[in-house]
């Protein structure tokens, strides 16, 4: 088994960039090779751990990981309001706060909403079903929440540092949810743009 690890662990190394919530300049990426080890069938076996410094570290911008959140978010939440909001920033269409905020105001509606479910749930009203599809969409929306703040900063400062936290915030552990080898293909696709489409509808 080998994983590529920056301070996550994932089989490609771009994609372990693209989810690191640490700028890729003077970080370092190693490649970890594990197996086990057994003699006796009836035995633990032995585990064993070879770590390899790989170089050069593939550079993402802040920009390319908002990119790639953005398309990551629009196939695992289905909102048809959300995903046009989506096509219009990533093609550069319209990226204006006034858009975002729109979305944005969509997204914590339905969070208000899904806290009265999970009440409702708290008290026996929801089944086992209910509650964990409750669970995932709650927490895709939280996710595609963090998003729309980045995007709203983007649209008034693109060097606002609350960008990468907000970026990161919408990416951490999005593997529980995504198929690795979709985020993986995913991500070679959004490095290989050297740059992000200008807004056409600039706040």
């Amino acid at each position: 088994m080998h994983k590529f690890v920056n301070d996550c662990c994932y089989e490609a190394p771009v994609l372990a960039a693209m989810l690191s919530p640490f700028p890729t300049d003077g970080c370092k990426l190693y490649e970890i090779t594990c197996w086990n080890f057994t003699v006796d069938p009836n035995a633990s076996g032995q585990a064993y751990t070879v770590v390899k410094e790989e170089t050069p570290v593939p550079q993402v911008s802040v920009e390319q990981k908002l990119q790639f959140a953005m398309l990551v978010m629009r196939d695992l939440l289905q909102d048809r309001a959300f995903q046009k909001w989506i096509d219009l920033w990533v093609t550069g269409m319209n990226r204006s706060a006034e858009a975002t905020a729109v979305a944005r105001e969509m997204l914590e509606k339905e969070t208000r909403a899904s806290d009265d479910l999970e009440t409702l749930a708290a008290w026996g009203e929801a089944g086992g079903n209910d509650t964990s599809l409750m669970s995932k969409r709650t927490d895709l929306v939280v996710r595609a929440l963090h998003l729309t703040r980045a995007a709203e900063r983007a649209a008034s400062d693109a060097n606002d540092p609350s960008i990468a936290v907000e970026t990161a915030l919408a990416l951490n552990g999005i593997a529980r949810w995504g198929k690795l080898d979709n985020l993986a293909a995913l991500a070679e696709k959004v490095a290989a743009v050297t740059e992000v489409p200008e807004a056409a509808n600039a706040a």
